[in-house]
């Protein structure tokens, strides 16, 4: 239950904090991993992500916290592109229109710090990919966050040369390092 109540103010903060808007050098703050009921909790949202790795190129599709990356292999994150879909905008319980009035769906933004460049200009919406490819160069972090209205959110754990698996990071928040010239080597996103 503890669990729950860290992620679920850790949640408020973060709509309190306007990381729904997309933070241009995201928030470092961490967040206790789920565990128990939470570690397993189901969406009816879900996540596609796919990594471009040194020595590998683009590697295939892998969704809801599968293990993108080689993990402890010491190779480089290069590239992460994701496709995140709405519950309620794709089968879900919400009724998206009220009085003729249709707002957007809710998009998935993100961005990533990256060799010798730092953070990139965030991108937003399915297929987008931030990172570089053919420059051999290494991401460093990463930030994923949802825009628009919903009451949905997005978590995402990396695995950092010399640190291994860090802690969940949600909504905006940096996984990774920045300064240490220290490279991803995995991710994993979930959704609640």
């Amino acid at each position: 239950m503890r669990s729950i109540r860290v992620l679920a103010a850790a949640i408020a903060a973060a709509a309190l904090s306007g990381c729904a808007d997309g933070p241009v050098v995201p928030s470092s703050e961490a967040i206790a991993p789920p565990t128990g009921p939470l570690a397993s909790h189901s969406s009816s949202a879900s996540v596609e992500y796919q990594v471009h790795m040194q020595n590998y190129g683009w590697e295939a599709w892998v969704g809801n916290g599968q293990v993108a990356g080689h993990p402890g292999e010491g190779l480089r994150l290069e590239a992460f592109a994701l496709n995140w879909y709405s519950g309620a905008f794709n089968g879900g319980p919400f009724e998206p229109c009220w009085d003729g009035v249709c707002p957007e769906p809710p998009r998935v933004c993100y961005q990533a710090h990256v060799q010798d460049y730092g953070w990139q200009a965030p991108v937003c919406g399915n297929g987008q990919y931030v990172g570089t490819t053919g420059q051999a160069r290494r991401m460093e972090a990463v930030a994923i966050w949802l825009e628009g209205d919903t009451d949905e959110g997005i978590c995402y754990e990396v695995y950092v040369q010399t640190y291994g698996w860090q802690g969940l990071s949600c909504n905006g928040q940096v996984a990774g390092t920045t300064g240490q010239g220290l490279r991803l080597e995995a991710i994993a996103v979930h959704t609640y």
